[in-house]
């Protein structure tokens, strides 16, 4: 499966940058640590690249999004006709969607982001059901602690086309 590549304008990645610094002070000041598996990046550069995620999936499914709006991740990071959506971001082209355990998948679906070589330019994965997930995935130790995987996506317009269906079924 191909990825969608989502590119940001100069404007938005600025947007991102300013977003990710108030999202990590706000972070800090309530006491919330970071709990990410990927020891070797900051926790600036975890919130930044988690934010371009957020508004690369939000420009391709055309959501209303703002990276200014501020607030801790309660595990929904908007809604997509209906759907609680949780977009999870990577730095690894080959990254896997994961969570730290089940309970942490709250939202409806989730969406894996990679980003690419270029800042401005994000990759959309896929995305997965909470149910489906809950039924695929499989415990993981990466060397920093075991987490919860799947390697199988669908994708990103299967979505699309999913909730397009069932926003004109008739009956």
């Amino acid at each position: 499966m191909e990825a969608l590549l989502i590119t940001l304008t100069r404007e938005e990645v600025a947007q991102c940058q300013q977003a990710a610094a108030l999202r990590w002070q706000l972070a800090r000041a309530s006491g919330v640590v970071n709990q990410r598996k990927d020891t070797d990046s900051s926790d600036g550069d975890i919130d930044f690249v988690g934010i371009r995620a957020e508004l690369a999936v939000a420009k391709a499914l055309k959501v209303d999004y703002s990276p200014q709006s501020l607030g801790i991740d309660a595990g929904v990071d908007f809604f997509y006709e209906g759907i609680a959506v949780d977009v999870k971001a990577t730095f690894h082209a080959e990254g896997h969607l994961l969570f730290k355990n089940p309970e942490a998948f709250v939202a409806d679906i989730a969406i894996l982001v990679t980003a690419t070589e270029k800042v401005e330019t994000m990759a959309i994965k896929g995305w997965i059901s909470r149910d489906k997930f809950l039924d695929t995935a499989i415990k993981q130790d990466f060397g920093k602690g075991d987490c919860y995987i799947v390697k199988r996506l669908s994708s990103i317009e299967n979505l699309w086309l999913k909730v397009t269906r069932r926003s004109h079924a008739h009956g």
